[in-house]
């Protein structure tokens, strides 16, 4: 007969799951069919995407400057020019250019499902999260890091849980190229990705397959970026930019400093609550901070999330780091990789699969 904890933690944890999974699979219904029909396509710097779509001059317009994003330009742009080619019509390249970008999350989860070979598909969990909690921050700017993140998770579970072949290294390596030449934040991902495959061992068949993938990957980065220079005024434009990425004035904006306000109140309450809720304390937490959150809303928020929406492209490469660091070290301990015999690391590993951590975790997606 199983105890009543385990079976506290055995629900606690799969409604978890549930809520992730299905939050996972909303969000990007909702990107399409609300970026679609309010045109975000077009809003900031997607107005001049947009005109070079309709001309169908994206490459001479703007991204021959930025050449080493070519894979954000082949997979949503280049289909807006095609359809203007074929329709002769440009609100409807315009309108294809908006499909490809906004459903790149939905592609990506339905990839990652595909490509989950590990027990119970934790990197398509961990998609899921990734996309419903961290992708809505810049929803409707179109920066290349929405189909960075879209490239990373499939990369991830390929390199992690696909066995090695010859199909499968063929796929990594296109999938690291993509990856590595959608913008530059790409490449830390891709990184990542060769760190975690070294969890296993230098000599594991999988870190060698990810480690030649990802060498091939910056060596056409590398080369796409020698040969294919931007023009002078622009070379200085990149370099503020890439220097603005991580600018303290990103993690000052109202709309972070909110998020940030409602989780340590959220957590805040869930310990003072343990001892008069029991297990309700994470329910009864949320619905104290979601009320807070209302009242606030309406009554005295006057923040516009537009005004910082680009610059959260920091944001979600930390998040997408930050969860991906989770789902790989949890995936990994369970297989038995020698670094989970590091006492402080397992005892950090066993507490995330705590029945009162896992409720708590409920309240903090919802």
């Amino acid at each position: 007969m199983t105890p009543p904890a385990a079976s506290d933690d055995d629900a606690s944890a799969r409604i978890l799951r549930g809520i992730v999974v299905v939050a996972g699979l909303f969000a990007p219904v909702l990107f399409v069919v609300v970026g679609l029909a309010f045109d975000l396509q077009t809003y900031g710097d997607g107005s001049i995407f947009s005109y070079a779509v309709a001309t169908r001059e994206v490459w001479v317009f703007h991204w021959h400057n930025i050449a080493t994003r070519a894979a954000t330009y082949a997979l949503t742009l280049a289909p807006g020019e095609i359809a203007v080619a074929l329709t002769g019509s440009p609100g409807a390249g315009v309108f294809v250019y908006g499909l490809c970008l906004f459903t790149a999350p939905a592609l990506s989860i339905a990839a990652t499902f595909a490509l989950d070979r590990a027990p119970h598909r934790p990197y398509f969990v961990f998609a899921c999260a990734s996309t419903a909690l961290v992708c809505w921050l810049v929803f409707g700017f179109p920066t290349e890091m929405w189909i960075a993140h879209a490239l990373f998770w499939p990369a991830f579970a390929c390199a992690m849980t696909q066995p090695v072949s010859r199909a499968s290294s063929v796929l990594l390596a296109a999938l690291m190229v993509a990856l590595l030449l959608s913008h530059e934040g790409g490449i830390v991902l891709g990184f990542g990705i060769v760190v975690a495959t070294a969890l296993r061992g230098w000599r594991d068949a999988r870190f060698v397959r990810a480690l030649v993938c990802f060498a091939l990957a910056l060596g056409v980065w590398l080369a796409v970026s020698r040969f294919a220079q931007p023009d002078s005024y622009f070379a200085d434009v990149r370099l503020r930019a890439a220097s603005e990425f991580f600018e303290a004035r990103i993690f000052s904006s109202p709309l972070l400093m909110l998020l940030l306000a409602a989780l340590a109140v959220y957590a805040l309450l869930c310990v003072l609550l343990s001892r008069l809720a029991g297990p309700r304390a994470g329910l009864l937490a949320a619905v104290l901070v979601g009320a807070g959150l209302a009242v606030w809303w309406l009554g005295f928020d006057r923040a516009l999330h537009a005004d910082n929406r680009y610059y959260f492209r920091t944001i979600l490469l930390l998040g997408t780091c930050g969860l991906a660091a989770v789902c790989g070290l949890q995936h990994l301990a369970g297989e038995g990789a020698p670094f989970a015999r590091l006492a402080l690391l397992r005892r950090c590993l066993e507490a995330l699969h705590s029945p009162r951590l896992a409720r708590c975790a409920i309240g903090t997606v919802l």
